[in-house]
C-alpha cells in the first residue's frame, strides 16, 4: 500500500521532537508521573527503528512486517541486487572517488558517470554536490544547514522564554505557538537533510526523499520551505517588536 516510507519517517521524527518539546524538562524536577510514562515510551519507540536498521544491516534479512522490505534488503546487500542496488553502489562509488574540490572543476561540464545516476536531481542530489564540487564544499553546505537549524532552535527557545516571562496573555500564546512552529520546522528540515545525506552515503535505505531547498521540486519549495521560512521570519519580527 505504501510505496515510499520517507513521509512516515518524517512524521515519526517530527512527533518525537514535538513530544520532547512539550514535555517538562527531566532534569529540573518538573516531571510528573504521566510525563515519565510518555518519556519512557518515546525512548522505547526510538529504539525500535534503530534495532530494525542494525539487524537488517547485519543479517541482510529485514522482518517481513517491515514496509518496503526490498529496499532494506538492497541497502543491506546492494551487490546481490544488480538492478536496484546499482544506484546505491554507483552513488557510494562516486562519493568515494571525489576529492576536496571536485573532479573536473566547478564550472566544467558534468561527468557522464554522475549524470547517469538515476534521479540525480532529486534523491541523489548530495552525490552530485560531493562529486562535482568536492567534499570540503559539501561539508560547508552541511555546516550551513546545521546553522540554520540551530538558529531556528534558538528562535524557538527565545520565543518561549521571553514571552512567558515578560509578555501579556496574548503574547504568551503567540510566543508559545511560534516556539512550537519554529521547533517543528527545524525538526523537519534536519530530518529531510539527514535522510538525504544518509541515502547517498549508504547509512540509510534509499527513501526517495529530496534534499529540501536544493533538490529539483517546485512543490516542495513552494508548499513547504518558503511558507515555513516566511512564518519563521514573521515570528522573529514579532519577537523583536
Amino acid at each position: 500500500i505504501v510505496r515510499d516510507f520517507s513521509p512516515i519517517v518524517l512524521i515519526f521524527l517530527y512527533l518525537i521532537l514535538f513530544c520532547f518539546r512539550i514535555l517538562p524538562h527531566p532534569l529540573d524536577g518538573s516531571f510528573n508521573k504521566a510525563s515519565k510514562i510518555i518519556f519512557t515510551v518515546l525512548i522505547v519507540v526510538m529504539c525500535v527503528p534503530a534495532y530494525l536498521l542494525i539487524s537488517t544491516k547485519v543479517t541482510g534479512s529485514p522482518p517481513s512486517i517491515l514496509m518496503n522490505a526490498d529496499r532494506f534488503q538492497v541497502w543491506a546487500n546492494p551487490s546481490l541486487y544488480p538492478h536496484s542496488g546499482s544506484q546505491v553502489i554507483d552513488s557510494m562509488t562516486l562519493v568515494s572517488n571525489s576529492n576536496a574540490w571536485g573532479q573536473e572543476g566547478w564550472f566544467a561540464a558534468n561527468t557522464s558517470e554522475i549524470m547517469q545516476l538515476p534521479a540525480v536531481q532529486d534523491d541523489f542530489i548530495a552525490t552530485f554536490l560531493i562529486n562535482h564540487f568536492g567534499y570540503i564544499p559539501a561539508l560547508g553546505l552541511l555546516a550551513l544547514q546545521l546553522l540554520l537549524v540551530w538558529q531556528l532552535a534558538r528562535l524557538s527557545n527565545s520565543l518561549l522564554h521571553d514571552h512567558n516571562i515578560y509578555g501579556s496573555a496574548l503574547e504568551r500564546k503567540i510566543g508559545y505557538s511560534g516556539s512550537l512552529f519554529c521547533y517543528g520546522f527545524a525538526g523537519l528540515l534536519i530530518a529531510h537533510w539527514l535522510i538525504s545525506w544518509s541515502n547517498v552515503l549508504g547509512l540509510l535505505p534509499v527513501m526517495g526523499q529530496p534534499m529540501a531547498i536544493l533538490s529539483a521540486g517546485g512543490s516542495n519549495l513552494m508548499l513547504f520551505v518558503m511558507p515555513c521560512l516566511l512564518l519563521s521570519f514573521c515570528f522573529a519580527w514579532i519577537k523583536e517588536q
